[in-house]
């Protein structure tokens, strides 16, 4: 069972979650579209906890949108779709957006991510003004 969904039924049972209509879908508009409407049509507050793709869907949420109802993101493990071969059929999400968030955020990254060079992840979390956690092997 992924992470989230053992978060989501455990400490965060009062959560929701985004729902894609195809989540092997790696055309940005098809992760940005559900992650805008879900906040934009609610009176909601929102701490948004992120992972993979979704990082980077809230990251051109964020960037492009105005939402004062987010107050916080944990960005975990964000794929680097600029610069690392593995990731480059997500090429549709990028450039990534340069911007600094103004809210906290945080991004997680592992040092044997694949997907995200860990050097990358904390140049990431500098280029958007969030604290960067190395989680180490995972």
């Amino acid at each position: 069972m992924h992470w989230q969904t053992l978060w989501q039924n455990g400490p965060l049972w009062n959560s929701e979650r985004v729902e894609f209509e195809n989540n092997l879908s790696v055309k940005k508009t098809d992760w940005v579209k559900p992650v805008l409407n879900k906040i934009i049509n609610s009176d909601d507050t929102y701490t948004v906890i992120a992972h993979s793709l979704g990082c980077l869907a809230f990251v051109h949420t964020y960037a492009r949108y105005v939402l004062p109802n987010i107050t916080a993101a944990l960005l975990v493990a964000p794929p680097d779709v600029e610069q690392n071969s593995n990731a480059l059929f997500l090429n549709d999400f990028g450039p990534l957006p340069k911007f600094d968030f103004d809210i906290p955020t945080f991004l997680i990254a592992s040092s044997t991510d694949p997907y995200c060079s860990l050097s990358r992840a904390e140049k990431l979390a500098s280029q958007w003004n969030s604290t960067f956690i190395n989680i180490g092997d995972k």
